[in-house]
């Protein structure tokens, strides 16, 4: 059975999928589709054909277009960061805005699917510098090899087609990026629920880490968290976050957004 033009373009409405989108790329491996989407300026990536993965406007790539990006990028005001981890790659958003900020930075990016890697790369318009090294690889495994390094800012946004990994919301997994953390260092979650403190990750949260915030983000519902292993004054972290964004008005909103857990 085929779907009516008219059907299509009401279910497109829906989930948000611009009516003039084009696959640009489509490919797939062991853990399923990857698609590349683009109309006008925008591409997109997908791992299925409804839930957009990453978006990126071409005419200014540094600049994030989801708004949870934007609130996991607060955490950058908070710590001189040298280094930093990102565990899941999807597009690159997070990447194209760190190196933005400061390309003097060193960027380690943990991507399970090594076909996503190879897409955003050539898709996404990553920097191809000395200073960004890829590890195809699991989180697990990665988290669990001693290496050595350690992270002004850890950064996980792990998500499959169609849900967050449960990997998020370990103890054992909040544990081993706390063991990775400079002493001053913030781990950053997408999450999709704010833990309530009734619930298993809550507690782990406060037996690995002594501060705790989240950001409730309006566009989508995600729901990021921030947490280190510092007393901190969330006052102050939002004062810090004004004093530093140089006015922008999308981060003075999110901040009002910013409480304790």
């Amino acid at each position: 059975m085929t779907m009516n033009t008219q059907a299509k373009t009401l279910l497109n409405s829906l989930l948000g999928i611009n009516s003039e989108e084009d696959v640009l790329y489509r490919t797939e491996d062991a853990w399923g589709e990857i698609i590349v989407a683009g109309w006008q300026q925008f591409r997109v990536l997908r791992f299925d054909e409804v839930f957009e993965q990453s978006k990126v406007n071409l005419l200014s790539p540094h600049v994030p277009e989801h708004q949870y990006i934007r609130a996991m990028l607060m955490a950058i005001y908070w710590c001189r960061p040298s280094s930093v981890l990102l565990l899941g790659l999807g597009g690159g958003a997070l990447l194209r805005a760190l190196y933005a900020m400061d390309s003097t930075v060193v960027s380690d990016v943990v991507e399970l699917r090594p076909a996503v890697i190879d897409v955003a790369r050539e898709w996404f318009t990553l920097p191809d510098v000395d200073t960004i090294r890829y590890f195809p690889e699991d989180a697990v495994s990665f988290l669990a090899r001693e290496t050595g390094a350690r992270y002004s800012l850890i950064f996980a946004d792990l998500y499959l087609a169609w849900e967050m990994d449960p990997l998020q919301g370990t103890e054992t997994f909040l544990a081993r990026c706390r063991a990775l953390l400079h002493d001053d260092g913030w781990l950053v979650i997408n999450y999709l629920v704010v833990p309530g403190s009734d619930t298993l990750l809550y507690e782990a949260l406060y037996r690995v880490f002594s501060t705790v915030l989240f950001c409730q983000v309006t566009e989508g519902g995600n729901v990021v968290i921030y947490a280190t292993g510092c007393q901190q004054n969330t006052e102050a972290l939002r004062s810090s976050v004004v004093l530093n964004s140089d006015g922008d008005d999308c981060i003075r909103c999110l901040i009002e957004q910013l409480e304790s857990l």
